[in-house]
């Protein structure tokens, strides 16, 4: 989330003790209790049932299937696939009346994959409104945006008021690209139907996970090991230069000179 305080990239020192409470924080799923959830109104941290909002026949003016987080060729495919299946079952595959459907690829490559594969052509057949490739409606940004008292559904990361719009009694949920798409056929926040809740689950099954001590020793004792020897091929290589004569001072062919670091940050990044 660096690209919310102004910057492109963001770095932070992790050390075992991090390490050891992000292993006791992790998680398991039993993903056949997975369903549909939709975030919303206007924050990430309300979360309901698709279930439960669909019985609540919450109208829609706009839906966004855009920005980088849902906008690639596969999710454009999502997408399509509703309107397709809509086809097959003699429904018409066209935007509900009244609502605006916007699409836009998270970049131009992923909009030529789309096209290539015809995702994209259904799309439009379906009367989805084309908006460049990038950031657009989802950081308030081009057309499209929503209009005091309008109620929008986006596959974006980010609904608070205002983020897509007017601030004005607006309404911004948060879903996948199908029940975007499925809600911008139907006119309501509306699923595919192709998830469906397992009978008396009512949320994901979870369980805890552990802290691995011992491993995270075992890593800090070979990071230990690694520094020694390190440290030994410095002295030996000094001593080896020493005995060729070559003075103290000079700076050995090669070697860089490091910019100061803040504490607690890596000299090196790998990976």
């Amino acid at each position: 989330m660096t690209t919310e305080w102004g910057a492109l990239t963001g770095l932070f020192p992790i050390d075992s003790v991090l390490k050891t409470w992000l292993r006791a924080k992790a998680t398991t799923s039993v993903l056949s209790t997975l369903s549909p959830f939709v975030s919303g109104p206007n924050s990430v941290k309300v979360a309901t049932p698709l279930r439960d909002l669909e019985a609540k026949d919450i109208k829609i003016d706009k839906a966004y299937l855009v920005s980088c987080t849902n906008g690639r060729a596969s999710d454009l495919q999502a997408a399509a696939k509703v309107f397709r299946e809509a086809a097959e079952k003699g429904l018409e595959p066209k935007v509900a009346p009244g609502v605006n459907f916007y699409i836009a690829a998270a970049s131009l490559l992923e909009q030529q994959v789309a096209e290539e594969t015809g995702d994209w052509q259904v799309l439009l057949n379906a009367g989805a409104q084309p908006l460049p490739s990038g950031c657009g409606p989802c950081i308030g940004l081009g057309r499209g945006l929503l209009e005091p008292g309008e109620v929008g559904i986006s596959a974006s990361n980010r609904n608070w008021k205002g983020c897509i719009g007017s601030t004005e009694k607006t309404e911004t949920y948060l879903a996948s690209p199908e029940v975007v798409a499925a809600s911008a056929l139907q006119g309501k926040i509306a699923g595919p139907g192709w998830y469906q809740k397992p009978e008396g689950v009512e949320k994901v099954i979870i369980g805890e996970g552990n802290g691995n001590l011992e491993q995270d020793k075992a890593m800090s004792i070979e990071d230990a090991l690694e520094k020694i020897i390190a440290q030994a091929d410095s002295l030996i290589s000094g001593a080896e230069q020493s005995a060729a004569g070559t003075a103290a001072t000079e700076t050995s062919e090669g070697d860089e000179t490091l910019m100061e670091i803040l504490p607690g940050f890596p000299e090196k990044i790998e990976g």
